[in-house]
């Protein structure tokens, strides 16, 4: 998976098409950075050496889902253009998460991400 959020976001402030490769019915499991940090901070100080955790929210959202949210929240007036699937893409990218890390459900901190890129890009956020 790409860095989808950051990627749609950047097209989305600039009106540019939103490429969605397949059909967009693929899950992800999006997960706020705070919630990651927590993750790790919490690993690190009661995790067992070794041990494999992951960071997920354990919610499914499909890509064409995430794109519409992005295209509402930036009132972009971009489209989705639907692209030929690439090879290898995997049909969905969700954390089998057995601690409740992530506590910031979609689209938690997603105003947040709009206005960094905005500035980043040094377009209107």
């Amino acid at each position: 998976m790409r860095k989808i959020v950051p990627s749609m976001v950047c097209r989305a402030l600039t009106n540019m098409p939103i490429e969605i490769f397949g059909d967009g019915k693929n899950l992800i499991d999006l997960v706020h950075v705070s919630d990651v940090a927590t993750a790790l901070v919490d690993a690190a100080a009661t995790g067992l050496p070794g041990e494999i955790i992951e960071a997920g929210n354990g919610v499914d959202l499909s890509v064409s889902d995430v794109a519409g949210d992005i295209i509402a929240a930036t009132r972009s007036e971009s489209r989705v253009v639907h692209m030929a699937a690439r090879p290898g893409e995997p049909a969905g990218a969700r954390a089998v998460a057995d601690r409740p890390y992530c506590r910031r459900p979609w689209p938690y901190g997603l105003a947040e991400t709009i206005g960094w890129y905005g500035r980043a890009i040094g377009v209107r956020s």
